[in-house]
């Protein structure tokens, strides 16, 4: 199981790896957005 699913990583990972790059940064990137808004909006 565990090396199936590293295997389909791997596999994604090497095919399109710029798109997935940009994907990946695009997803950090509204994560720490939407964690930044969501801090601001309920101070600790």
């Amino acid at each position: 199981m565990v090396y199936r699913n590293s295997a389909v990583l791997s596999e994604l990972f090497l095919f399109g790896s710029s798109v997935t790059f940009r994907k990946k940064i695009l997803a950090l990137f509204c994560i720490c957005i939407f964690s930044h808004f969501t801090f601001y909006d309920y101070p600790d």
